[in-house]
Parts: structure tokens; C-alpha cells; sequence
């Protein structure tokens, strides 16, 4: 429901997982994120690391990939009903429909390279957001998240700046 008060969406969250997606919708929405292609799905497994909601500047930035490619592709997976453009804070982003195409997407990493995946979104995201004076909590919580998440893809020969995480 809308909360007027509150001027956002409100979620009653426990009516919310009392609800399933039936086994063919979701075959459905898995067999959609396959058909995409190679660099699509590329995309989509990074913005699956980086959450339900994610933003098109850091994708691009974690990716190195230019704003106009990026942006056709994630124009093709919105058209794919994959995801959609949202607004939150006056900041322009994209979700993911539905948590089933997140972790279809997020499937599509292999499980030897989600180490190595997270550990790039952690070090992109430090580069570019930990020495601004206004750098909010969030963005620090989530390249520690990262972080976390990619300390198997540290070798301590190759990244001893931060190898020091892994003791």
C-alpha cells in the first residue's frame, strides 16, 4: 500500500513471503534470462551481485563498459521484462522483477568465478566512492559485503593491500 505520510510504497512483508511463484512461472522467467545474450547476461550476473536494486554508473564502472552499450542492453532485459527503471531518492536505477530472475542471473556465474566477481565490485567500488568526503555508510557496508564475499579470489601474492582481510 501507499503511505501518504510516509510518501513511499510500504510492504507488508510477512503477506509477501506467504506467496510463491508456481514452478512454470518460473521455469518461464529462468528460461527468458538464458535467451538474452552473452554480454546481456554478463550484465545482468554483475547486477546480480550488486543487489536487487542497482544503478547503471556503477555497473558501467565495474564492468568498464561505455553508458550507451550498457544502457542497450539493459533497455533489451527491461523490454525482456527481466527488470524495470525505478526512482528511489531521486536517484535514477533498475530492479529486478522478481528475486527468482536475480538469483536466475546471479546463476549464471559460475560458482568458481563469484568470488572473483565480487572481489572486482568491491575494489571498482572502493576506487571510486571511499576517498569522497560525503561517501554515505551504504556504500562502505557493501564494499565490505563485497569484500567479504571475495576473499577466496584475494592471493596474497597478487593483492597484498588487501590480503590483510583474509586473516
Amino acid at each position: 500500500y501507499y503511505s501518504h505520510d510516509l510518501n513511499e510504497w510500504q510492504w507488508q512483508l510477512d503477506q509477501l513471503k506467504l506467496e510463491t511463484v508456481p514452478d512454470e512461472s518460473a521455469k518461464l522467467l529462468v528460461d527468458r534470462v538464458h535467451g538474452l545474450s552473452k554480454m546481456t547476461r554478463r550484465i545482468l550476473g554483475m547486477a546480480a551481485c550488486l543487489g536487487t536494486i542497482f544503478n547503471a554508473k556503477d555497473l558501467a564502472m565495474i564492468l568498464e563498459e561505455d553508458a550507451l552499450s550498457l544502457a542497450l542492453h539493459l533497455r533489451h532485459a527491461e523490454q525482456s521484462l527481466l527488470i524495470s527503471s525505478v526512482e528511489k531518492r531521486k536517484k535514477e536505477g533498475y530492479r529486478f522483477l522478481h528475486d527468482r530472475i536475480q538469483e536466475a542471473a546471479y546463476q549464471l556465474i559460475p560458482e568458481e568465478k563469484k568470488a572473483a566477481q565480487h572481489l572486482q565490485i568491491a575494489k571498482a567500488l572502493y576506487v571510486a566512492y571511499y576517498h569522497q568526503s560525503s561517501v554515505v555508510p551504504e556504500r562502505l557496508f557493501q564494499i565490505a559485503m563485497h569484500m567479504q564475499m571475495g576473499l577466496d579470489a584475494i592471493s596474497e601474492r597478487y593483492d597484498e593491500k588487501i590480503a590483510v582481510f583474509k586473516k
